[in-house]
């Protein structure tokens, strides 16, 4: 966990912070005591206005939606492969043939390497987070 000193440009207050997980470079937060919504980087705290906020909530909400989609398929995916395991095991070993395409299709529950470059590709191509966050 890591500890973190944030003081509300707006009213002073001071807040101690622990984080689970590594720290990022951008953090949102809403003061305990005058409720102005914060951004820090790098260090620095700086007060929103409300608008701003509220244009970055919708932004990282459709983020987040994407993300779980993306979650919900892939266990769907894995719960398909996993039955097509069990079916494939289920057939005694003389009888079958696994197509080399099947076998593609059974090992692909992971990210590949051809994914990550493609997505540092579309991070490269993109003027700014919000096309990024567009093209997902």
């Amino acid at each position: 966990m890591e500890e973190m000193h944030i003081k509300c440009p707006c009213c002073g207050n001071e807040m101690e912070v622990s984080v689970c997980g590594k720290k990022s470079a951008l953090m949102l937060c809403v003061c305990g005591r005058c409720k102005a919504p914060l951004m820090m980087m790098d260090g620095d705290v700086f007060e929103l206005d409300r608008e701003e906020f509220q244009s970055l909530r919708k932004r990282l909400s459709r983020v987040v939606d994407v993300l779980r989609e993306s979650v919900e398929l892939r266990r769907e995916t894995l719960s398909l492969t996993e039955h097509l395991r069990e079916l494939q095991n289920s057939i005694p070993s003389e009888n079958r043939e696994v197509p080399a395409s099947e076998d593609v299709a059974l090992r692909s529950d992971k990210i590949t390497q051809e994914d990550v470059d493609n997505l540092q590709i579309d991070l490269e191509t993109c003027k700014d987070v919000s096309e990024f966050i567009d093209r997902m």
